[in-house]
């Protein structure tokens, strides 16, 4: 029976106490726990429990190796390691030093394996069945899947899908799997790599790494990427996609691409781009035709390759899309008979009838998965919103994947389609009625086709290299090597920009900078994009400089061309006529002569991508980079009403003259306020019409300056002298030949004005009062102006209106 201490303090003789703490001593020196419990209920390391401590201290510094049971050794520290060289593991001696390991021997023949024996430190087995992933509890490693071969060589598609769970392929490991179309790659899941050959005879690479946890690049970024190299290295974009993306109705002659028939209609071309062919005018053949004219800017060669595997009909939730990634791609010699760099999804449309939402999203995780295994950075495209059944799969499942997904892009081209399509009723006719008369809004005709095509490049290359912009805003050359392509017309060449000092006149001095192209003598066109933001805006153009010196030839027939929508010249005449919003219509510097800074008014533009195309002629060896102003079509005007102002002696000006103003020649450009002022060219020709009314008779040696350039301080005069009006054009500020007119200058007169091409390029003028004057001016624009060369202050009366009548 144990004795039972007592509580007196320490020390204490009392006999229980002394026969308690007999047992205690055999306690701490023979018992193999690690501690003992004194008479007051504290805790005390026994012996065993000291080594513990000792021991574990110093294995805390590691192990000392040594070889081998084969060789044998003698171990005298508890932290040597010795080494089983027949499986590489490690063991230290659990027991009594020293020990002594006879040559020969193994961690069994010399003691055992466990506690107080050999006790295994390396673990190497271990180490290798968890690489191996033999405990994973969500799928089974490929090294123990029944009749699986774990090398390169061994095609393991029957032993994969003959075994019901998910199988496991380790980082490093690369193994054979020939997959067929149809084959869920979701089978594998791991960090390895699986070599397949397709039913055609090709080889490809799967990364169930990139399968699992998706692209390191979106859609945007390797497109992007091709932009950085500018031609050095091909991009090519995939789509899978049913009818609209197959083509329908991109032009009239539109054929479905080539399939099998049959209730599999998979793809059967060998060696054909459906882009060149019946699918030629599908959206994304003008996408990936526009962003080549993108990238032209630096290179001829067209870095982006177009591979379309779209199918009139195609479905996703019958498992179409997804087997014809193989039928499309990797059967196809035109498509480099393997996975694009990047592939859009555009699939849904047939899909709504009794569709399964879990399902159809099981559907499109199956393509992304296998997608990311084969390389593809992934971006999901919706079409059409024209619909409301389809609209709502649309949002339920795209956007969502794009939430969920990492990497992929969601690309909605119905919108824009919508908004170009709503802004004129007759769109109505131009985007959804067939040839044959049929209402059709689920397949757009050309116009929308070519539309979808603007807004996926618009998706892709927003403000990086199309810029967008409002009305009042201008884009100048400060960015020409990124918005503008130069190329010659003869050679090809497609010439780089530079930017050089300007200077010498008022308008050059303030720009301070050009941005020029020098040209091996050939005529020349400059090209870019511009996204509006808003409809009906309207554009003018501002040339910095021009001089006959830089041309090598007769003829100044510059032109510009502005196409909307961009990409593909239509199959039909008629929608190529729609989207020519200004087709060949001549600019300023041709027509108003050399050694001017012009501006010219181009007329409407529509809301979304605008191409632009600026040639000209004469064969030049330099050409200088224009800038771009934008406005709004119902402000462009000049109007000033019934003003009454005074201005002192000696004055000779600007009518009203806006305090701090910008520039002062993209500033207020026909924008309709009672600063605009005129652009010195239309070039739709004669549509500028305007007046001058003088509401009280001027003072003498007072006038009018129409046309008046504030910064040249040019212009055409109109002057009271004595009883009649004289006119003169004011250079520098002076007028050095009046000519008199028999108009009354006692009496109040009109001034009517409106740009020509006979006789001479310019403004027609016709002063009208008591009797009529007419007159022409050779470099129209500017603001209306005013002079007193009295001796005192004088009242200036009038009423000022510019219009455009019709670009």
């Amino acid at each position: 029976m144990a004795t039972t201490p007592t509580n007196l303090p320490v020390p204490s003789e009392s006999p229980r106490d002394l026969k308690f703490n007999a047992g205690k001593i055999d306690e701490f020196v023979t018992s193999k726990n690690h501690a003992y419990v004194d008479r007051f209920g504290d805790r005390h390391r026994t012996i065993t429990g000291i080594n513990y401590d000792a021991n574990q201290a110093i294995l805390g510094y590691g192990y000392i190796t040594k070889k081998s049971f084969e060789i044998g050794a003698t171990v005298d520290n508890i932290n040597t390691a010795l080494q089983w060289e027949s499986n590489g593991e490690f063991y230290r001696w659990d027991g009594a030093l020293p020990k002594v390991v006879p040559a020969g021997s193994t961690p069994n023949s010399t003691g055992g394996i466990g506690e107080g024996k050999w006790v295994s430190v390396g673990d190497a087995s271990l180490r290798t069945e968890l690489s191996r992933g033999q405990y994973r509890e969500d799928a089974t490693s490929c090294f123990y899947v029944p009749g699986f071969v774990v090398d390169q060589t061994t095609d393991n598609r029957n032993a994969a899908y003959a075994f019901q769970g998910v199988i496991y392929i380790p980082e490093d490991v690369t193994v054979r799997c020939n997959f067929l179309p149809e084959d869920d790659v979701r089978k594998f899941i791991g960090e390895g790599k699986i070599l397949t050959r397709d039913p055609w005879g090709f080889d490809h690479e799967f990364d169930v790494s990139k399968s699992c946890k998706g692209s390191l690049f979106t859609v945007r970024g390797v497109i992007h990427q091709g932009m950085e190299k500018k031609g050095a290295q091909q991009v090519s974009i995939g789509v899978i996609g049913d009818s609209i993306t197959d083509g329908a109705w991109g032009k009239q002659t539109w054929t479905i691409n080539p399939n099998s028939g049959g209730t599999e209609r998979n793809l059967s071309s060998t060696n054909y781009n459906h882009s060149d062919n019946g699918g030629s005018h599908s959206w994304f053949a003008h996408f990936v035709y526009t962003l080549n004219m993108t990238i032209s800017r630096w290179t001829s060669n067209p870095a982006f390759k177009g591979y379309n595997c779209a199918k009139s009909g195609a479905k996703l939730t019958d498992g179409w899309g997804y087997r014809n990634f193989d039928y499309g791609f990797f059967q196809n010699a035109a498509y480099g008979n393997t996975a694009p760099d990047t592939l859009l999804i555009s699939m849904g449309w047939n899909d709504v009838d009794g569709v399964n939402f879990e399902s159809y999203l099981d559907n499109f995780d199956a393509l992304i998965r296998k997608s990311w295994g084969y390389g593809c950075s992934v971006g999901l495209v919706t079409c059409n919103m024209n619909d409301s059944s389809r609209s709502g799969l649309e949002g339920a499942i795209k956007r969502t994947l794009a939430s969920k997904y990492p990497g992929v892009e969601y690309f909605d081209l119905g919108t824009y389609l919508r908004k170009r399509g709503s802004s004129d009723l007759r769109n109505l006719k131009n985007y959804y009625v067939k040839s044959d008369g049929t209402f059709d809004y689920t397949h757009p005709q050309p116009l929308g086709q070519a539309d979808m095509g603007n807004a996926m490049l618009w998706e892709v290359c927003k403000d990086t290299f199309i810029p967008s912009v409002k009305p009042g805003e201008m884009v100048s050359w400060a960015n020409a090597d990124k918005f503008w392509d130069c190329v010659g017309a003869s050679s090809g060449t497609h010439y780089q920009f530079t930017w050089e000092n300007a200077a010498g006149t008022p308008a050059l001095n303030k720009m301070s900078k050009v941005a020029q192209a020098t040209v091996s003598s050939e005529n020349v066109t400059l090209s870019t994009f511009i996204f509006c933001e808003e409809d009906d805006m309207s554009l003018f153009l501002l040339e910095p400089y021009t001089r006959d010196s830089d041309f090598t030839a007769a003829g100044r027939n510059h032109i510009i061309n502005v196409r909307s929508p961009a990409g593909k010249d239509m199959a039909e005449a008629e929608p190529e006529n729609l989207r020519r919003l200004h087709n060949s219509q001549r600019l300023a510097s041709g027509v108003l002569g050399e050694k001017k800074t012009l501006t010219t008014y181009i007329g409407r533009l529509r809301y979304g991508i605008n191409y632009i195309s600026v040639r000209y002629d004469g064969s030049p060896n330099l050409v200088y980079v224009p800038a771009l102003i934008t406005g709004k079509m119902n402000q462009t005007k000049v109007s000033i009403n019934n003003l009454r102002l005074a201005k002192q002696a000696g004055f000779s000006g600007t009518l009203i003259e806006r305090v701090n103003a910008l520039d002062g020649i993209t500033s207020n450009l026909f924008d309709g306020s009672q600063y605009a002022s005129l652009p010195n060219w239309f070039s739709a020709g004669q549509n500028l019409a305007g007046s001058l009314l003088i509401n009280e008779p001027l003072s003498d040696q007072t006038g009018m300056i129409l046309f008046y350039d504030p910064d040249e301080k040019n212009g055409y005069a109109i002057q009271r002298n004595g009883a009649v009006l004289r006119v003169g054009e004011m250079v520098s500020g002076v007028v050095s030949t009046w000519t008199n007119t028999t108009v009354d200058a006692t009496k109040v007169f009109q001034v009517y004005f409106y740009q020509t091409v006979s006789p001479i390029n310019g403004a027609s003028m016709n002063i009208v009062g008591t009797n009529t004057y007419s007159a022409f001016y050779k470099k129209p624009g500017g603001v209306l102006g005013v002079m007193n060369a009295s001796s005192s202050s004088a009242t200036f009366n009038v009423t000022y209106n510019a219009y455009d009548m019709g670009s």
